[in-house]
C-alpha cells in the first residue's frame, strides 16, 4: 500500500476517557502508528487518533477496543471509555503522521531517526532509520525503549547469540539486534503488512541479509534460540507462555514486554512456572519489561 495514495482512505478513532487513562490510552496508539490530538474537556478528555484504511484495520480496531477496556481495571476508579470509529476520505493524513514521529535518542547508544530525515544533531554510535508504515514499533512506546536496552545488555553479556523475535511489527527489535551482532534472525508477525514494511526497515539499515522474515506461526517453530524477544499483549503472552518458554534456549534468555506494571506478578508467576527464572524487572511509567532466563539443560 502506498502512504501517499490521494485516494487513501483513513479510519478516526475517537476515545473519550478520564484524565488519568490518558498516557496509557494514548501510549498504545501511538504504539499502533497513529496520528492523533488529544483534546482536554474538563474531567474527560477526547483522544482522536487517525489510521490508514488497510486490510487489516479490523484487527487494530479490535486491538483497540480490548485494550481501553482492560487498561480500565487497573484505574477502577474512573469511568469506562467509549470508542466511536468512522472512515473518513484522505485529508493530508498520509503526511501528517509523520509529524509525530521524529529523531529520538532512546539510550546511550541508541538514536532511532525517520528514514525520510538526516540526523539532527549530535547522534549516538549507533543509528537506526526507520519508516513504521502501518505497522507496530517506533521506538517511541516506552514497552519498545525498554526492549531496545534490554537486548543492548545482552549483547554486552552473550557475544555470541541468535534471535526469535515475536510479533515483530516494525521490525525494530529484529534490526537493532543485528546491529548488536545478532548472527541469526527469525523476525515472526501475523500481519503481512508489517512484515512488508520490516522487510524495507531492514534494507534501510543495511542488515536484511541476516533476518529471515515470516508469518510461519509460533505453535510450528521446532529450533529455540538463545534470545527471544515477545513485546506483546498480556492476553497474547498468556496465551503463548509455553511455546515462548520452550523456544528460548537452555540459558538463554526472554525478554517480554507490552506489560502493565500490575501485571507482571501474575506473568512471572506463569513463566517461572514454564521453568524460567526471573532476572530483571524494569518499569517505565506505568508499562514493564521482564527479563528471565532459561536454566542450562540439566539444571535448575
Amino acid at each position: 500500500m502506498d502512504r501517499n495514495t490521494k485516494s487513501e482512505h483513513w479510519i478516526e478513532v475517537r476515545i473519550e476517557a478520564d484524565l488519568e487513562l490518558h498516557e496509557a490510552i494514548v501510549s498504545y496508539l501511538f504504539e499502533l502508528n497513529c496520528t492523533g490530538t488529544a483534546l482536554s474537556d474538563e474531567n474527560r478528555l477526547l483522544i482522536k487518533a487517525y489510521f490508514p484504511g488497510v486490510k487489516d484495520s479490523k484487527h487494530t480496531l479490535e486491538s483497540i477496543s480490548r485494550y481501553i477496556h482492560q487498561v480500565h481495571r487497573f484505574f477502577p476508579r474512573s469511568r469506562e471509555a467509549r470508542m466511536q470509529v468512522k472512515h473518513i476520505e484522505n485529508q493530508g493524513w498520509a503526511e501528517n503522521w509523520r509529524k509525530f514521529f521524529s529523531q529520538q535518542r532512546v539510550s546511550s547508544q541508541l538514536t532511532i531517526v525517520p528514514a525520510w530525515e538526516k540526523p539532527n544533531g549530535p547522534t549516538t554510535e549507533k543509528v537506526l532509520f526507520m519508516d513504521p508504515g502501518p505497522a507496530f514499533g517506533t521506538g517511541k512506546h516506552p514497552t519498545t525503549i525498554m526492549c531496545l536496552q534490554a537486548l543492548e545488555d545482552v549483547a554486552q553479556h552473550q557475544p555470541k547469540w541468535d534471535m526469535l523475535d515475536v510479533g515483530t511489527g516494525s521490525g525494530i527489535l529484529a534490526i537493532y539486534a543485528a546491529v548488536l551482532g545478532a548472527t541469526r534472525i527469525l523476525a515472526i508477525d501475523i500481519d503481512p503488512e508489517a512484515l512488508r514494511w520490516a522487510k524495507r526497515n531492514a534494507r534501510l539499515n543495511h542488515v536484511n541479509h541476516i533476518i529471515v522474515f515470516s508469518l510461519k506461526p509460533l505453535e510450528n517453530l521446532v529450533e529455540s534460540y538463545s534470545v527471544v524477544t515477545a513485546n506483546l499483549v498480556y492476553e497474547d503472552i498468556m496465551q503463548l507462555k509455553e511455546k515462548l518458554s520452550t523456544v528460548t534456549a537452555f540459558g538463554g534468555t526472554l525478554i517480554l514486554s507490552g506489560l502493565l506494571k500490575d501485571q507482571v506478578k501474575e506473568v512471572v508467576h506463569e513463566f517461572q512456572s514454564e521453568g524460567l527464572n526471573l532476572n530483571k524487572i524494569e518499569n517505565m511509567g506505568e508499562w514493564a519489561a521482564i527479563i528471565l532466563k532459561r536454566g542450562e539443560a540439566g539444571g535448575h
